[in-house]
């Protein structure tokens, strides 16, 4: 799994899955460990998924859960 452009300079950034996988949960954390967003892109694997960061620049984290693993990645907004 990664995660591009790093760092985004507008805020839109992809999650590529190789090999493509069923993602169970997406969640879009800050450094403080809160949940500003999460999806649940359930029943179907997926090869790439287009992520909105926050309109404030900063640092966040995404935690991507696929069967029975949590994957995290950083990621900055510009």
């Amino acid at each position: 799994v990664s995660v591009g452009p790093d760092p985004s300079p507008d805020g839109n950034v992809t999650i590529f899955f190789a090999p493509a996988a069923e993602a169970k949960l997406i969640r879009l954390l800050n450094l403080n460990g809160q949940v500003l967003d999460q999806w649940r892109p359930i029943g179907y694997k997926i090869d790439k998924m287009p992520v909105k960061l926050p309109d404030q620049s900063g640092t966040y984290i995404l935690e991507i859960y696929i069967d029975q693993t949590r994957i995290t990645r950083k990621v900055i907004r510009n």
